[in-house]
Order: structure tokens, then C-alpha cells, then sequence
């Protein structure tokens, strides 16, 4: 479903985009020729094949980056959330979309076409510098995941996982945060890096320390810091 336009000026993610800087005359062409998309959970943003026509960025929401092999079993490369750019890496490339892209909540996403795009490069050398940063943090982050996946345990890479998703949560001082996470026990455990028997075995254990509370529906993270402190191992559980 196609929406009135969210102006890039008054974007709450603006800080976190590669635009930020950009003149206010770039600003105006970005808007004038950006397209902005409500899609609903399960709907597609572009599929894995499709040719790069467009760069994405997630004003509100949550999308799954996923591959599918040739049995149609899944694989979820990565979350991202507001703020987040997607398909860029393709356009650059002038190649196919490498994942399909799907919205797990209702999500919002501005569509800013190739050719605009590669103008913006052109003509503002800080939005280039802005996205040789976003493509090393990217690089960093994916070598952390690997070096996660060998060295950390199931522990530790599940409550990285939570850590990331109760991220987006309001917290306002709460004591315990409900997460009502979009995704399927089976698709947490393929984030984490595991079987679903681990996985929900991890979060047993989780629960029975006090650190998480599991209800049908919701995983309630009761103590923050000691979840974090799992990720820092800061902290000896038994």
C-alpha cells in the first residue's frame, strides 16, 4: 500500500542514514522522486533474482533478509529494523537482489530509485564516505557472526539475539520487557545457529534462571543485565 510521503528532513532515522548530510536542494529531489510502501507482515519487498532497481530504507518495521535452497527450506541472513538500508550493495553492483526481502510486522519503506541514488553519490562526497562507513560496519558485523558461531556458545549467540530484538523495544524504565517477536521458535534457532531442540532448550534454561520468563506467546526478558552479561561473559551461570 502505497503512503503520503514521510520528508526525509523530519525522518526520525535521519541521523542513522547515509543521508544526513545531505543539501537541502538533495533532499528535495530525494523526496520528489522517493517512493514510500506500507507492507504488511509476509509481504514481500523484493524477491532473491530480481534485478536492482532500487535502494531501500526501513522507516518502521522489521524485514528478514532470506535465502531459499533447492528443497525450499529457508535460511535467515540477517534482521534489520528502522534505520536500516537494504539493496544497496546490489545497485552498486549493477547485479541481481541475492536474498529476498519480507516484512515480518507491518513495516514502512521508502523506495529511492538507482538513478537518484548514484546522483546523490555523485554530487555529496560526505554520503559517499557515509556509505564506504555503512559498508565496513556491515563487513565487521558479519565477521563477528561468523567468529560467534565458532567460538561463542548457543547461550550467549541466543541472548545476543534477544539483545538485538528487545532493541527496538520502548523501554521507559521498565523492569521487564514482553517481547512479542514476529519470528517462529524455528527461525530464531536459524538466527542463533541451531537446531529448534537446542534452541528451545536454551530458552528453558533461560527461564528456570530467572533471566527470561516464557509464556505461549511472549519471551518476557525479567533481567537485562545478566542477559547481557551472558554475551560479555561477565557473568558464570550454572
Amino acid at each position: 500500500m502505497k503512503l503520503k510521503d514521510i520528508k526525509c528532513a523530519l525522518c526520525s532515522n535521519r541521523s542513522k542514514s547515509i543521508f544526513c548530510n545531505l543539501a537541502q536542494k538533495q533532499i528535495n529531489k530525494l523526496d520528489s522522486e522517493k517512493s514510500v510502501q506500507r507492507y504488511e507482515k509476509g509481504q514481500i519487498v523484493f524477491y532473491d533474482g530480481n534485478p536492482a532497481f532500487a535502494v531501500y530504507c526501513i522507516f518502521s518495521g522489521l524485514v528478514k533478509l532470506f535465502k531459499t535452497n533447492r528443497n525450499g527450506d529457508q535460511y535467515i541472513i540477517r534482521l534489520l529494523k528502522s534505520g536500516d538500508m537494504l539493496g544497496y550493495r546490489a545497485v552498486l553492483e549493477g547485479e541481481f537482489y541475492t536474498a529476498t526481502a519480507e516484512a515480518l510486522e507491518p513495516t514502512i519503506v521508502c523506495t529511492i530509485p538507482r538513478e537518484r541514488f548514484f546522483k546523490i553519490l555523485e554530487a555529496d562526497r560526505i554520503a559517499s564516505l557515509c556509505l564506504l562507513k555503512k559498508m565496513a560496519e556491515e563487513i565487521r558485523i558479519s565477521e563477528e557472526k561468523m567468529i560467534s558461531h565458532t567460538q561463542e556458545t548457543v547461550r550467549q549467540r541466543t541472548a545476543r539475539m534477544l539483545l538485538y530484538l528487545i532493541d527496538r523495544l520502548e523501554r521507559k524504565g521498565k523492569r521487564s520487557l514482553s517481547l512479542k517477536t514476529p519470528l517462529l521458535r524455528v527461525e530464531m534457532a536459524q538466527i542463533v545457529g541451531t537446531t529448534p531442540e537446542t534452541f528451545s532448550r536454551t530458552l528453558h534454561e533461560l527461564d528456570k534462571l530467572g533471566i527470561i520468563k516464557l509464556t505461549r506467546t511472549d519471551i518476557v526478558i525479567e533481567k537485562l543485565d545478566s542477559l547481557k552479561n551472558i554475551v560479555e561473559e561477565r557473568e558464570k551461570l550454572t
